[in-house]
């Protein structure tokens, strides 16, 4: 009777546990994007009281039709995290994503299992990019790829895996952004990642080279 009384006290704060850490996470989430909306409103401001247009400081997709028309694209770094702690998302996210998918992540971020989850993310940002809102957000999940990946590289290496690199650097190189894309084939060779092709990274690197030097 005991064992049995044990073991329901034992689910029962599992379960708390569980429904605190998604409260939590949706919390965060809600507050992130808070103070993007925050953000977003005093550079309409600024550009109000210059006489600029607010559509031009609002952040856009760009893709490589964009690049070859003259206009270059945003670099893709840690300064899209600036106005949020670690566990931040770009927001907004696109509609093709659930809150239970973002909320997943965030209550695993930075663990072997955030790793894991993050792929999912960018794998359906992969299969998808040929819609521009997908392909961009996909491009700007770079600053949380690279945390998760700079955390497994000191505690679990192995768990590394090669297409996470590879669908992460066709969405960089199709958002126009080819140095973040390069920097991304690079990290999987030192790491000696495999992409599942014959020519390996070596081939995709010199592929993004070659669009790069054309887009210029």
């Amino acid at each position: 009777m005991i064992k049995f009384l044990a073991i329901i006290v034992l689910v029962a704060i599992g379960i708390f546990l569980y429904m605190r850490a998604q409260r939590l996470a949706k919390e965060e989430l809600m507050q992130s994007e808070l103070k993007r909306e925050q953000h977003a409103s005093s550079a309409d401001s600024i550009s109000g009281a210059h006489g600029v247009s607010s559509d031009k400081v609002v952040e856009s997709a760009v893709v490589p039709k964009a690049a070859e028309q003259g206009s270059l694209p945003e670099p893709v770094t840690q300064e899209d995290e600036a106005d949020n702690d670690v566990a931040a998302m770009p927001l907004p996210v696109p509609s093709a994503f659930s809150t239970d998918e973002i909320t997943a992540y965030l209550s695993h971020v930075n663990s072997a299992r955030g790793y894991q989850l993050l792929l999912g993310l960018i794998n359906q940002c992969y299969r998808q990019r040929k819609q521009p809102d997908i392909l961009a957000w996909g491009a700007r999940l770079l600053p949380r790829f690279n945390q998760e990946v700079s955390l497994l590289k000191q505690q679990d290496k192995a768990a590394l895996v090669g297409a996470g690199h590879m669908q992460l650097a066709t969405l960089l190189a199709d958002s126009g952004h080819y140095s973040e894309a390069i920097a991304v084939c690079v990290d999987a060779q030192t790491l000696g990642l495999k992409d599942g092709t014959v020519t390996g990274f070596e081939g995709r690197l010199t592929r993004i080279r070659r669009a790069q030097a054309k887009a210029r």
